[in-house]
């Protein structure tokens, strides 16, 4: 529910989900969930969508289920595959996700994304790109944090208490790359853009009796 991957136990009446508590999982979620989590049967007791619509003439008017479905299929029916395209959202799961996939691919089309907010995700760059490579546990043994384009508070706060956690014992600098926001605990902003980051490489040649990877993240940190 919070992109964590929080080990969850959702409790139910017959059909109907009535809570959702977290199960405990040291190497994820310790014994918490966010509250987007814990609150999120809200949202399945209230749905959003309360009728199909149609568009006719530049204007919506509601219609049936069958009346949009067959609408769905004449504009899918009329349109080359490589036309087709999909954009999968924030909110959705990863079920959703494959259920999209396989329809977009019966429909002949390739054409599936999640980049709706222009990160640069591709193949070329790897998986480092889009894998947490250092694990939500390993963050307690962390001897610093570098923390890029993200606000883990809002977007994670799971992950965020785990970070304030090894924060509390000390020892670990944590800096951020991006916009400047209130974590809960203390950090070195360095700075909003991708430059940043390019200093992080521009980095002093090896002898000076540290490592490297401590000198490159003490290179990061404000004078």
């Amino acid at each position: 529910m919070d992109a964590l991957g929080s080990s969850i136990r959702i409790d139910a009446r017959g059909r109907e989900v009535v809570r959702i508590l977290p199960r405990v999982n040291d190497a994820i979620n310790e014994e918490w969930i966010s509250d987007k989590t814990r609150h999120i049967v809200d949202g399945l007791k209230t749905q959003r969508l309360d009728r199909p619509y149609v568009r006719v003439d530049g204007r919506l008017r509601p219609a049936s289920w069958a009346e949009a479905f067959a609408t769905v299929a004449r504009k899918v029916a009329a349109a080359a595959p490589s036309r087709i395209g999909a954009l999968v959202g924030d909110l959705a799961t990863v079920e959703e996700m494959f259920a999209l996939k396989s329809l977009v691919g019966k429909l002949g089309s390739s054409n599936i994304d999640c980049r709706q907010d222009g990160s640069k995700l591709h193949p070329k760059f790897g998986r480092a790109s889009y894998l947490f490579n250092s694990t939500i546990a390993g963050i307690d043994q962390a001897d610093a944090i570098l923390i890029v384009g993200s606000s883990p508070r809002y977007e994670a706060p799971v992950l965020n208490a785990r970070i304030r956690k090894r924060w509390l014992r000390g020892g670990a600098p944590i800096g951020v790359v991006g916009p400047k926001a209130d974590l809960s605990y203390k950090y070195n902003h360095l700075g909003g853009g991708p430059e940043t980051l390019a200093q992080a490489w521009d980095r002093p040649p090896k002898g000076r009796g540290e490592a490297d990877d401590d000198c490159r993240f003490r290179r990061l940190r404000p004078a």
